[in-house]
Parts: C-alpha cells; sequence; structure tokens
C-alpha cells in the first residue's frame, strides 16, 4: 500500500521570495509543489471556485471544492515530472487567492493545519517589487488603487482618497500581513520566515526549514541554491538573473534594492503607514 501523502502549503504576498523558497523545497527529492494552482488552474478547476466571501451560504461548496483540488494534488498519477511520485510532501506555493487572510486561516482549519511556511518581505522591499511591476508601468496610480481598494476593504481597511500608490502597498502589507500571523501564528504546523533573513544566510534559514518539515537537508538543495545565489555563474544566468521574474540574484542585492529605487519621501511614507506595527521587530534587530 502507497504511504500516504502529507500536505505542504507555501505561501507570501506577491513579490516576497515565495519563487525562490519554491525552488529551494523543491530541490528536495522529498518535495513536489505545484506552482500557483490555486490561480492557474492548470490541474485542477475545483480551486477557482473559492473566494474572499466565505458564509454560511458558500463554506459547503467551498469545502468540497477544497478537498477535491487538494485530493487531486496528492494522486501520484497527477504528476508532471516522474521522479516526483514518490515525494512524501505535496502541495502548492500561493500568492494568490489562499492569501487572503480570511480565506488562508480558513484554508488551514479546514484542512485540519497542513504544515505551512509563510514567508514576509520588509515593507519597502515589497512596494518597491510591487512599483516595479511591468504590466503597470504605464497604468495611473488612481487606476490601480481603484481597481485594488476592494482587497484592503474586505480586510475593513480605509483606503483614504489621496492615498499614494507606496502607502498603499504598505496598508496592503500591514493588513495582509498582521491578520495572517495573528490568525495562524499560535496553530499547528505553521512557520514563517524573514525573506531578508534566508537572503542574509540562505543555507542556516535552509536548515531550520528542512527542520520545520522534518526532512534532513540533502545534497541538491545545496546545490540550487548555489547556483541560484550565483549570477554571475556564466552569460546565461547574468542574463536570466536581470528578468522580472528570476530567482537568480544575489540576495542581498535583492534585499536591498528599494534603498536606492524608493525616493525619500516613498520610504517615509511606507514606514509612517507601519509605524508603532509589530511586525517590524523583525528589521529593527540591534
Amino acid at each position: 500500500m502507497q504511504k500516504s501523502k502529507e500536505l505542504l502549503i507555501v505561501a507570501g504576498l506577491p513579490r516576497s521570495g515565495t519563487t525562490w523558497l519554491e525552488g529551494i523545497l523543491n530541490a528536495h527529492p522529498s518535495v513536489f509543489l505545484y506552482h500557483e494552482i490555486d490561480d492557474a488552474d492548470s490541474k485542477e478547476k475545483a480551486f477557482s471556485t473559492i473566494n474572499h466571501k466565505i458564509n454560511a451560504k458558500t463554506e459547503q461548496a467551498y469545502q468540497l471544492a477544497l478537498m477535491k483540488g487538494v485530493e487531486h494534488l496528492k494522486h501520484p498519477s497527477n504528476y508532471d515530472p516522474s521522479n516526483k511520485r514518490n515525494a512524501d510532501l505535496v502541495g502548492f506555493k500561493t500568492v494568490g487567492r489562499f492569501t487572503h487572510p480570511t480565506v488562508f486561516s480558513w484554508m488551514r482549519k479546514t484542512l485540519d493545519f497542513p504544515k505551512t511556511i509563510f514567508i514576509i518581505r520588509h515593507p519597502c522591499g515589497y512596494a518597491a517589487s510591487q512599483l516595479r511591476f511591468p504590466s503597470l508601468k504605464n497604468v495611473p496610480a488612481s487606476e490601480i488603487i481603484r481597481n485594488e481598494k476592494w482587497y484592503i476593504e474586505s480586510l475593513n481597511g480605509n483606503v483614504d482618497s489621496d492615498i499614494s500608490l507606496a502607502q498603499f502597498y504598505a496598508l496592503t502589507w500591514k493588513l495582509s500581513n498582521g491578520l495572517i500571523l495573528n490568525d495562524n501564528i499560535d496553530t499547528n504546523n505553521f512557520y514563517y520566515l524573514i525573506y531578508e533573513d534566508l537572503c542574509k544566510s540562505p543555507e542556516t534559514e535552509t536548515h531550520k526549514i528542512f527542520n520545520f518539515l522534518e526532512l534532513a537537508m540533502h545534497k541538491k538543495v545545496s546545490t540550487y541554491l548555489k547556483k541560484s545565489t550565483n549570477p554571475n555563474e556564466n552569460l546565461l544566468t547574468k542574463l536570466w538573473s536581470k528578468r522580472f521574474y528570476s530567482t537568480t540574484k544575489n540576495p542581498l542585492d535583492s534585499a536591498n534594492k528599494w534603498k536606492k529605487e524608493l525616493s525619500e519621501k516613498q520610504q517615509s511614507e511606507i514606514m509612517a503607514e507601519l509605524n508603532h506595527s509589530p511586525l517590524m521587530k523583525h528589521w529593527d534587530k540591534p
């Protein structure tokens, strides 16, 4: 009889290092993560029915959809890479519908608190990367805010009429990460890490992650770490590292890029929004 698969969920806000973390984990022979399947729905359409409006009318249907989708993921015959059919930990990385705080907490509770890794990036790094998004380069800030403010309002936040885009991203960061940590930090199988810590000490932080997963570090993971943190290895990796979605970068350069990209005004606006936030203790270290 085949051993039952254990579920693993990797999550974080967009542009927070989730894809690099996914690559680190997928380098291990015992782990297989689908890439953002909750939004792409390339393997299971059931996830697409779930949104943040979970109430008495929708919950039963959402539970069925969630269970159906997860069971589909865990079935070996549905995997693309044949070398991962014996993986013990199977799941997905998400920066989409399942990272809405309401859905995230509901999902984990419904699935009886599966192993979950949540990654957080400095708010200025998050905002700078969002402002750098290629598809938004020529879109007015007012239009972006108008189209996205529903998210903040769904979390009982308020979007002022004169809010800047930097402030808007700071508010999104504060509400999303704050609510997710408040609801999950004391639950079983929940591990969160700071993107900048991973950038400073990739090997050390990766060892901590695999300790949480109860897996021994594997040489393939170490090899992936070396390749993904060495953009100057050859011409190809150097060119690839310039891409917006590349996971091959000098990690410290990537972590600190916002200090050069954001104006002093933007940095001040972001930090003012985060004033007195307990989340900032992770970056206010001596």
